[in-house]
């Protein structure tokens, strides 16, 4: 069985100085936890990434800054 999934865990849209749109998907790799006798199970977020709906990667900057790296540009999120 799995320990570990990746799974969608926010939508949102940043808009670039040039006014271009992006439509951005953070992803969260989480791992599975068990207690004891596996009846009590749960899971832990762990590292984030954050794909472009266009293709491609963005980096997370700030809280609200993120680069397309497809494009090159910085985009705040709206």
């Amino acid at each position: 069985m799995d320990r570990t999934r990746i799974v969608n865990t926010d939508q949102f849209e940043v808009k670039s100085i040039t006014g271009r749109i992006y439509e951005i998907f953070e992803q969260t790799t989480q791992t599975k936890t068990s207690f004891g006798d596996d009846s009590n199970t749960g899971w832990i977020d762990g590292a984030k990434q954050y794909k472009v709906r266009s293709g491609g990667c963005a980096n997370k900057l700030s809280q609200t800054a993120f680069h397309i790296f497809a494009s090159g540009e910085d985009a705040t999120r709206i």
